[in-house]
């Protein structure tokens, strides 16, 4: 969900949000203006999420489908190269950018 105007329905309608936003919901206005001055921060914890995640091998680069969406990653059991790690590391910051800059779009249009 990327629309602010999503989440602050939801915020009002489902318990879930509710509670995760403490009985509190914020204006969409408020949530994009902090989606926008925090983007650097999101962008480095969701980075270092998936890295964290991949060293524990609790995620692969496999395909990887977001609201259908697939990214395509190389997943070969061959050996492993200081070019293919650079070239996965390069990949997933491709990949995160990309969700990121879908999240800036106005609406949270696709």
């Amino acid at each position: 969900m990327f629309s602010s105007r999503e989440i602050q329905r939801r915020c009002r309608q489902d318990l879930v949000f509710t509670f995760i936003a403490q009985m509190q919901c914020p204006d969409f206005r408020v949530l994009s203006d902090f989606r926008k001055n925090h983007m650097a921060f999101f962008y480095d914890c969701f980075r270092q999420s998936v890295q964290m995640a991949l060293e524990l091998k609790l995620a692969s680069l496999g395909h990887i489908s977001l609201d259908g969406s697939k990214f395509e990653a190389n997943t070969s059991g061959g050996r492993c190269c200081f070019c293919s790690v650079t070239r996965t590391a390069l990949q997933m910051q491709v990949m995160v950018f990309s969700l990121q800059r879908d999240c800036v779009r106005p609406g949270g249009a696709r």
